[in-house]
């Protein structure tokens, strides 16, 4: 004996996670960027300033974005940065400072993708 268990309406359910997917994606995408402004902004409030450059250079990207994955990076390509996030930490005190205030960005974003 066998005994038929479906779902009417999946093809129509299907469709629908889809799209709530890829709504989900999109808010965390903009959220992962928005918290790297965020630690942007702070960056460059902390960081000690002599002429300006390492400042100004401080920029946020988004780094990786695939199905698996999304992130921003927040950095610079000045060469003596380094140095100066070791004698004057600048950059991991922008984020730790924020840290809360982006999971709770990351945690709207994917209520809100989701239509919660």
């Amino acid at each position: 004996m066998v005994k038929k268990i479906g779902i009417d309406g999946g093809k129509e359910l299907a469709e629908k996670f889809k799209s709530i997917g890829k709504q989900v994606y999109t808010q965390q995408e903009q959220a992962v960027m928005q918290a790297g402004m965020l630690v942007e902004r702070d960056a460059k409030i902390n960081v000690r300033v002599d002429t300006g450059r390492l400042q100004n250079s401080i920029a946020t990207r988004l780094a990786e974005s695939d199905e698996s994955v999304i992130a921003s990076e927040v950095g610079t390509n000045v060469k003596y940065a380094k140095v100066v996030e070791y004698k004057y930490p600048y950059l991991y005190p922008a984020y730790e400072n924020n840290k809360q205030k982006i999971l709770k960005m990351l945690a709207k974003a994917f209520k809100e993708g989701c239509g919660l």
